[in-house]
Order: structure tokens, then C-alpha cells, then sequence
């Protein structure tokens, strides 16, 4: 009888269980069980309707997914075999399909020699926004910063663009120097910013993504626009570390402009020398000279950035849980900021930041840590 009990119970949960759309990583965050979950029941779909190219699709996504949520080096090369075994089966099925053949550019990580297949993807479906991050790559790899502005408004026009990563990364513009070269590491930390810059917000500033910078192709073409000749050594700046060449040290060598690290990217940061590096907001700013970073926070913090949106979101967010997670990177500027007030006896910034720093880790994991931190302060 329990056993009956507990069957009818379960029933109305493993109906409800549906294969869903699945978005890339940088959109959502998924959790490893629900995309196992998604991963049988995209493959089924696959079954049912193997000539149905959104099915093939979203069972790519999910295995991708899954690649990049589990950092295990085993596992991923088998999450790896699996994704490359299920393309050969998308060949068969839809290999004149829009969906095949982006996904067949997309898995080669940016081996140039599969472009044939993104420029066909993009003549079967050329209104589809999926293969607008590719483009706008592209096109700042040919240095066609009107194309690159073209397909950061499809993108925005798409509604691709998270507004909470929009307002996190109009502050990362807004607090840097004049013709800064910031270093950037994902999609969520250059994508919004070259949409900003489109609608004509710090075009000074010229963004170097530290992930395509390995690619010879986005090297030479940024390298180019900086008019920095190209490193010619066996190894790429960012990577000797026999020599403890790192690239900020390396082109703040080469070019008399400021260079900057963004938090997202702060691994960079790191390898240089760190009585270099200074936290003047969302990023690090490189200098041979003391700075008075203490300064230029209170400035970002007290003049530039736009914060009434961390604790006054009156806006949906297609990528909410990203922007929690992004938004962490505000914890140590404000944490150091609000040391410096009570220090000083600034009652009112001291509350700011503590109201601010509460809203920005509630209900995280970093909440009790933060709470005790400032009470220690």
C-alpha cells in the first residue's frame, strides 16, 4: 500500500519532466543534475524525430554544457567524445540544416579553417541570432568596427543582452582612464561592452579578450589596431612562464596607454607583479608608480558608477543568476571601501556600502562570510 502511496505521489513529477530549451552556459546557470536530466530527454526527442533539427540542437547544448560544467579533466574529454560522436550523427540526419552547421564552427573552438561552415549557417538562417556572438567576433577580427557595431545590435534587438550585465559593465567602462586597454576573459564581460560601445559609450577604450587572444588570426588583428608589432617569440607573452612574462607587464612595455585587468579577468592580474597592481573599482589598473587607488575607488564609487541597481531591480533578467554571480566582483572594492569609511568616520558612505555589499550577497554563499567581515571592520 505505502509502495502504491508512494507511486501516485511520484507520477505528477516524472510526467512533468520535459525536455526544455537549453541556452548556452553564459546565459544560464544549470545545474549538472538538470542538464543530466535534459541530456536523456533531448536524446529521446533525437529518437522520435531524428530529421528535426531543434531536437539535435538543444542535445548538443545540453552535452556542451555538461562539458564546461564539470572541470575534471577525464570526464570532459569523455564529455567531449560523446559531443563529437553525436555531430557525426547530426551529419547524417541534417547536414543541410542551419542548426548543423553552426554547431559544427562552434565545436571546433575557432579553428578558422571551419568558417565555411558558419558563413553557410549564416546564409540559411540569416535573421537566427544564434550565430551573432561568431559574427561580431569576426568582425573585430577584420577590424570592421561598423559590422561589429551592426551585430551587437542584432543581438540587443535578439534580447540577448542580460540588463543587469549591462549595467555591471557600462560601470567597468565608466570608471577607466582614457584609451585604456582592458584585458576581458568571457562573454559576459566584452559582448555588453562592445554593444555599449556601438551606441557610442567609451569607444576610447579598446578591449583585448585574453580567451581569442591565443587565436593568431584575433592576436594579429588587435596587436594591429594598437599598433604593437606582433610577439614573434616561441611562446605567447601570457604564457612564459619560464621568463614570468605576463601580457600586462608585457604591453604596458609596448604601448603608452593604460592597461587594465577586469575583475572577471583578475587571473591575468595575478601573474604580474602584485605591488603593480591596484583595485581602482571593477578592475585592475597596472602601474610602475604608486597610485592612490583609495582615491580613484571612492571616485567610481562615489561619482561614476551606476549601483541603485544592485538593491532597486525593477527589470526581469533573462540571465539573473549570472548577474549574481558577476555581481560579486563588487564585494572586495566595497569591502575595502568600507573599511576606509568607518576609519574615517563616514557614517554616511559606510552605510552605503554595507546596504549595498548585504543586498549584493543575499541569500549566496558569500552572505555569512561578508556579514562577518563587515562586523569585524
Amino acid at each position: 500500500m505505502k509502495r502504491l502511496i508512494l507511486m501516485v505521489l511520484l507520477t505528477p513529477v516524472l510526467q512533468a519532466q520535459k525536455p526544455e530549451k537549453i541556452h548556452p552556459f553564459a546565459r544560464h546557470h544549470y545545474s549538472t543534475a538538470y542538464l543530466q536530466e535534459q541530456q536523456a530527454l533531448w536524446k529521446k526527442e533525437t529518437e522520435k524525430e531524428p530529421r528535426n533539427p531543434e531536437n539535435w540542437y538543444n542535445y548538443y547544448y545540453v552535452n556542451r554544457n555538461l562539458y564546461f560544467a564539470d572541470t575534471t579533466r577525464m570526464v570532459r574529454k569523455k564529455q567531449y567524445e560523446v559531443t563529437s560522436a553525436l555531430i557525426g550523427e547530426m551529419e547524417k540526419h541534417i547536414a543541410d540544416s542551419y542548426e548543423y552547421n553552426l554547431v559544427k564552427w562552434l565545436h571546433g573552438s575557432w579553428d578558422m579553417k571551419l568558417i565555411p561552415y558558419l558563413r553557410k549557417a549564416q546564409a540559411l538562417g540569416p535573421d537566427r541570432p544564434e550565430h551573432v556572438d561568431y559574427s561580431i567576433v569576426l568582425a573585430e577580427m577584420d577590424g570592421n568596427i561598423a559590422a561589429r557595431d551592426k551585430w551587437s545590435g542584432k543581438k540587443n534587438e535578439a534580447g540577448q543582452f542580460s540588463t543587469g550585465l549591462m549595467y555591471y559593465n557600462y560601470n567597468v567602462l565608466s570608471g577607466l582612464p582614457p584609451n585604456t586597454i582592458l584585458l576581458t576573459s568571457g562573454d559576459n564581460d566584452t559582448y555588453p561592452i562592445w554593444y555599449l560601445q556601438s551606441l557610442g559609450i567609451r569607444k576610447d577604450v579598446t578591449i583585448l579578450h585574453t580567451t581569442m587572444i591565443n587565436l593568431q588570426e584575433y592576436r594579429d588583428a588587435v596587436l594591429k589596431k594598437l599598433n604593437v608589432k606582433s610577439w614573434t617569440g616561441t611562446v605567447t607573452p601570457w604564457h612564459d612562464e619560464k621568463e614570468k612574462t605576463n601580457i600586462v607587464t608585457w604591453l604596458s612595455g609596448q604601448v603608452a596607454r593604460p592597461v587594465c585587468v577586469a575583475l572577471t579577468a583578475n587571473h591575468h592580474a595575478k601573474c604580474a607583479p602584485a605591488e603593480n597592481m591596484y583595485l581602482t573599482g571593477l578592475v585592475y589598473s597596472y602601474s610602475k608608480t604608486p597610485m592612490d587607488n583609495i582615491a580613484l575607488l571612492k571616485r567610481n564609487f562615489e561619482q561614476v558608477y551606476a549601483l541603485d541597481y544592485l538593491d532597486k531591480t525593477f527589470f526581469p533578467d533573462i540571465s539573473e543568476d549570472i548577474v549574481r554571480i558577476v555581481n560579486g566582483n563588487y564585494i572586495v572594492p566595497m569591502l575595502r571601501l568600507y573599511e576606509h569609511y568607518s576609519a574615517a568616520g563616514d557614517i554616511y558612505q559606510a552605510g552605503r556600502m554595507k546596504r549595498l555589499l548585504l543586498a549584493i550577497v543575499k541569500d549566496t554563499d558569500s552572505e555569512e562570510d561578508v556579514k562577518k567581515k563587515l562586523a569585524a571592520l
